[in-house]
Order: structure tokens, then C-alpha cells, then sequence
């Protein structure tokens, strides 16, 4: 029994199908205006295909250099799977594009959630009954005021204020703003840095005293041997695999002063950075926030924050969400 006869016409019907189908799934992946940026790449990549479709061909009928035409062919078969891994991906990145911390919106849930007052990620009562927006900043202005006395003391610093306070209204999770703010402490460096593992261990020392005075226990430092396993990743993250040969030593403590507060402080010595990964992380901060690439930062924030004048609104504004379950 004979094969059937090669038929290119055939060929270049199976190419132009499959080629238009998966323009039909980009555009109904990406509807609007997005879709007619995927719509011209398709139709491309779709002239590309015909090309080398024909010119294999007509190699082929020729005899002549057939290696070019099978060539050709070959590349044909791997820019139709190329194309529908593209839709793929369109629609991978469709799927997984949702809200993040602060809240894009895009998850389902009642419309009521839309104007909530509080926020997705804090009890309305932790607001309610931990400092306020006012206390935070009064406090927090104090506590990194006495931690930069009593390193300064031991070591003789100078602080620099290398970024200013920042507020910001707080988004509630769901899609809009809420009634509470974001409150960024100055990001306070001092112009000189420790070098020696004694010296590092002091300041740190100094610090958690300052901390405990505050009620704030959980300094936990990131550079630990023993928060890491894999082989080579203090290194990579923090200059070396031991505290006495790390460039970076990184502290943080969460829920500091309220639920919702962060306190971070570092220590950068780039006299132990012999791989120059500790100095091509900080490259960014240096150049963008006009920071030193050496010294010892303090950094504090914390979201959720009510102002004392809100409170009442505050409260008027919780009432028709009293009986409901958030939305996950």
C-alpha cells in the first residue's frame, strides 16, 4: 500500500491553524488593549513560518541542498511548540498575578470589602488596642535616639540621617485605602563602621539592652550559621560562613512596638567581603538612597497605625463588618 503523496498545501494549512490558534487563546488570555501588542507578535511569527515553509519546499522538490530544506522544516516544528509554551505562560502569569502584601484587589470577595477601614493582615481590635499612630512615632523616635546614644558612647560615632520619616495612607488589602497609615522611621548610618568580631558583638549587645528597655525580646540575626543550609549561601548573602568572616551581620525583630512594627539594623564591613557580593547587594541602596557602603543602619517601621483624631471614625466605620468573616 503507497503513502500518501506529500502535499505542502496540506502542511501550510496544519502551520496557519495551529499558528491562528494559539493567536485565538493570547487574545482570549489577554483581552483589551494588551491583546493587539500579542496579536501583531503572532501574525510574525506566523509570516516566519510560511517563509521557510515554501523555501523548504521548493529545496525539497528540487533535490537540491536538501539539508536546508529539512532545516527548515525543523525549525517550523519547534516555533509552533515555542508559541503555544508563550500562550502558556500568558496564562500562567494571568493566573498567578495577584495581589500582593498592601493589596492589588484582584482576589474575589464581596464588593463590601472594597472601602473596609482596617487592614487584611492586622485584627481591627490589635489596632484599636495597641499604640497609635502618634504614639509609634514618639516612640520609635526615642528608642532609636537611645540606641544611637549608647553606641555612640561605646564607639565615638557620627550618625548621618540618610533617608527621612515617611507616612503613607495604608492600603486595606482588598483594593483600597484604608482609615490607617504606614509610618517609615529616618534611616539613621553612621559614618564609620566596627571591624572586629568583639567590636560587632558589642554593638549588638547595646542594641538588644535598648530593645528590652522597650519590651521588644526577638533580635534575631539573619547571618546565623545555624539559620542556614545549603552550602555557600552565607557566603553569597553575607560574605562568609562564619560570624568572624561574614562583611554583613543583619538583625531583625518583628512585632516592634506594635503587631504590625519591624526593627532592622546591620553592621557592613567590606574588609571581609572578598567575594564583592556583600558590596554588589548594596550597590542599589547606595546609589538610589544616597547610603555609605560601610557602617551600622537602624531601620524602623510599621503599618496598621490609627491617628487619635480617626478613632471615632474609625469605629463608625467597623460597624458593618462586626458580623462578617474576612476574606481569605
Amino acid at each position: 500500500m503507497s503513502s500518501p503523496p506529500f502535499s505542502p498545501l496540506a502542511l501550510l494549512g496544519a502551520v496557519v491553524a495551529v499558528t491562528l490558534f494559539t493567536v485565538l487563546l493570547a487574545v482570549s488570555y489577554r483581552p483589551g488593549e494588551g491583546a493587539w501588542a500579542i496579536l501583531v507578535a503572532f501574525v510574525l511569527v506566523v509570516v516566519v513560518q510560511i517563509v521557510l515553509l515554501i523555501g523548504s519546499v521548493i529545496v525539497i522538490r528540487r533535490k537540491v541542498r536538501r539539508r536546508w530544506g529539512v532545516l527548515a522544516l525543523v525549525l517550523i516544528l519547534v516555533v509552533n511548540p515555542v508559541t503555544a509554551m508563550a500562550v502558556g505562560g500568558l496564562s500562567t502569569d494571568r493566573a498567578g498575578n495577584g495581589a500582593s502584601a498592601g493589596g492589588s484587589g484582584d482576589e474575589e470577595h464581596d464588593p463590601i470589602w472594597d472601602t473596609y477601614p482596617g487592614s487584611a493582615y492586622v485584627d481591627a481590635k490589635e489596632t484599636l488596642d495597641g499604640p497609635s499612630y502618634e504614639d509609634f512615632v514618639g516612640t520609635s523616635d526615642e528608642m532609636l535616639a537611645e540606641i544611637r546614644t549608647a553606641l555612640t558612647a561605646e564607639f565615638g560615632f557620627d550618625w548621618v540621617e540618610r533617608q527621612p520619616a515617611e507616612t503613607e495612607v495604608d492600603q486595606n488589602g482588598y483594593g483600597g485605602d484604608s482609615m490607617l497609615f504606614e509610618y517609615t522611621a529616618p534611616v539613621w548610618q553612621t559614618t564609620t563602621t566596627v571591624r572586629t568580631f568583639e567590636e560587632k558583638s558589642r554593638v549588638v549587645e547595646l542594641i538588644r539592652q535598648v530593645l528590652l528597655r522597650y519590651g521588644i525580646a526577638n533580635l534575631d540575626m539573619q547571618n546565623a550559621p545555624s539559620s542556614w543550609r545549603e552550602p555557600g549561601e552565607l557566603t553569597e548573602r553575607y560574605g562568609g560562613e562564619t560570624l568572624d568572616t561574614q562583611a554583613l551581620w543583619d538583625l531583625h525583630t518583628y512585632n516592634a512596638i506594635t503587631g504590625a512594627g519591624d526593627f532592622r539594623t546591620s553592621i557592613v564591613d567590606l574588609t571581609l567581603d572578598s567575594a564583592g557580593t556583600v558590596a554588589k547587594d548594596r550597590e542599589f541602596d547606595v546609589d538610589y538612597y544616597d547610603m555609605a557602603a560601610e557602617g551600622v543602619e537602624l531601620h524602623l517601621d510599621s503599618y496598621a497605625l490609627l491617628k487619635e483624631a480617626d478613632r471615632a471614625d474609625y469605629l463608625e466605620a467597623l460597624k458593618p463588618y462586626a458580623d462578617l468573616d474576612k476574606p481569605k
